[in-house]
């Protein structure tokens, strides 16, 4: 028995040793985890104070994604003041050593990306943070300290227009060709586009051997498959590496109560109609949000409506929407803030989604249309009558778009009335 004296002490040593290490694990494993979340918060509020900054000078400046690309004056400014404001937070927050330079993974820098082709444009504000924990423990058994390191980036993303500030576009992406899918103009006469251009998600034609298409401060692309008559194009359409990304307008809310028909002249106010046609006379439409369950057609006589939105609710059948002929129609959607009785700002008219009808609008030189035409899951066909020069100062959307007519067309698009996408702030990791 005497040699089995003092075991006890070997033993208590082996499991002081253990009993220290799950120690050393659980203190200094936990200060770990505390200074890396304490890291990692630090890096992300840097990132999003950058990233606010930068977003603000972009707006300052007037950036859009329009005329955004990585060496304007103004983006390179966005990118030096989110630098400046992450460093500032990161300061507040005691993280000591940052600078604009991340070799060491202890800094604040900025990526600019500007990849029309895949319609992404946008700045990285990117925060990495490298720290050190003191051990209580640890280091009895590691002599080397124990680091973290975190990162933070926040995206932020230019104010957009919709639909990219494009003026015609053709949201079908599987389909080709009449009153199925792409950007067609089956017209005689010259197309003159200002301050927008073309996009197809599939297929862009001429169809008419006669005119041109002209687009002045916008470019035209397609995405399947090569335009049909290209020198008919200025400038040559660009082959896009990508469909345009799906958006969505809102949606309007009809007001309840009975529906209302309404045959020839006369002044009328918003709310549900299954029926509006005028073929002579004056037609007034007062402010607001006509929802439409039938027919609305004007051969003739004078069409004027100013602040509307006409909701195409059912377009099927014999419910025809077809505004021109021999009319003269001047209709405008609300601006932003003038909005009233449900009307939608800049949209003027809008094919409900699932519904596969055609918005027919024919010009003469005494119209006037001004807002977004949508029709996301239908067709639009715009013409303009023999011998005049239609304007249309709008925003053409549709499955299929079918600029035709033998008129010489003008269509300025305006951003200033168009819906558009304010900045985005997006925390990646």
């Amino acid at each position: 028995m005497k040699q089995q004296k003092g075991q006890i002490i070997v033993i208590f040593a082996v499991a002081l040793v253990v009993l220290l290490g799950f120690t050393a694990l659980a203190i200094d494993g936990g200060m770990v985890y505390s200074d890396r979340r304490f890291s990692q918060s630090a890096a992300d509020a840097a990132s999003l104070a950058g990233g606010g900054a930068g977003a603000a000078t972009l707006e300052d400046e007037g950036i859009t994604y329009g005329n955004f690309t990585c060496t304007k004056a103004g983006v390179v400014s966005a990118r030096e003041d989110a630098v400046d404001a992450a460093l500032a937070r990161a300061a507040t927050n005691n993280i000591l050593g940052l600078d604009d330079d991340v070799t060491d993974l202890h800094g604040v820098t900025t990526e600019c990306v500007n990849d029309k082709s895949h319609f992404d444009k946008h700045i990285d504000i990117i925060t990495d943070v490298t720290s050190e924990t003191a051990t209580s423990f640890a280091h009895l058994f590691n002599g080397n300290p124990l680091v973290s390191q975190v990162e933070g980036v926040v995206r932020i993303r230019p104010r957009t227009e919709f639909a990219y500030g494009y003026a015609i576009v053709s949201t079908n992406k599987t389909a080709c060709g009449t009153n199925d899918g792409g950007v067609d103009f089956t017209g005689g006469g010259d197309v003159h586009i200002v301050g927008g251009g073309i996009f197809s998600n599939t297929c862009l034609e001429k169809s008419n051997a006669s005119g041109s298409i002209v687009v002045e401060g916008g470019d035209i692309g397609y995405y399947d498959g090569g335009p049909k008559k290209p020198e008919k194009f200025d400038p040559a359409p660009q082959d896009y590496d990508a469909q345009m990304p799906d958006f969505q307008v809102p949606v309007p809310v009809c007001p309840g109560g009975e529906h209302l028909t309404q045959k020839g002249g006369g002044e009328i106010g918003p709310g549900n109609y299954d029926s509006i046609t005028l073929q002579n006379g004056e037609l007034t439409m007062l402010p607001g949000l006509y929802c439409m369950y039938g027919e609305f057609k004007v051969t003739g006589g004078n069409l004027t409506a100013t602040g509307v939105t006409i909701y195409i609710v059912e377009e099927t059948g014999n419910k025809t929407f077809a505004l021109g002929g021999n009319g003269t129609i001047n209709i405008s959607a609300p601006s932003d803030g003038n909005e009233v009785n449900g009307a939608i700002p800049n949209v003027l008219i809008y094919l409900k989604d699932g519904e596969d009808g055609t918005v027919k609008l024919t010009g003469n030189s005494d119209s006037f249309f001004l807002g977004m035409i949508y029709a996301p899951d239908g067709d639009i066909e715009v013409s303009g009558n023999n011998g005049t020069h239609p304007t249309f100062h709008t925003q053409l959307i549709g499955e299929y778009v079918d600029v035709g007519g033998n008129a010489t067309i003008d269509i300025n698009y305006n951003s200033a009335r168009n819906l558009e996408d304010r900045p985005k702030l997006d925390m990646l990791k």
